[in-house]
């Protein structure tokens, strides 16, 4: 299996060579801050601030937990891989 998350200029996943790049507003830059801090755990506050450009709402971990299923079904993994999304460069 070959996952390859593209950051620069738009999001774009793509799994085994198929686009699986997700919808969804907040889907997308999760994914990203998710992938630049590959292997290292990320805080739902971190990366409210990464969806954010400016303050977070005091809604905005609600919103991230509610707007996007775990991280590999973000990246369209059928499967899984329990809780922990790991990648490496």
């Amino acid at each position: 299996m070959e996952l390859q998350i593209r950051l620069l200029g738009p999001v774009e996943v793509f799994n085994n060579g198929q686009d699986v790049t997700p919808g969804g507003a907040k889907r997308r830059p999760v994914l990203a801050g998710l992938a630049l801090a590959a292997n290292r755990p990320v805080s739902l506050t971190r990366l409210a601030g990464m969806v954010w450009s400016d303050v977070p709402p005091p809604s905005a971990v609600a919103v991230i937990r509610r707007a996007n299923p775990k991280p590999w079904q973000i990246a369209g993994l059928a499967g899984g891989g329990g809780d922990r999304f790991r990648s490496g460069w």
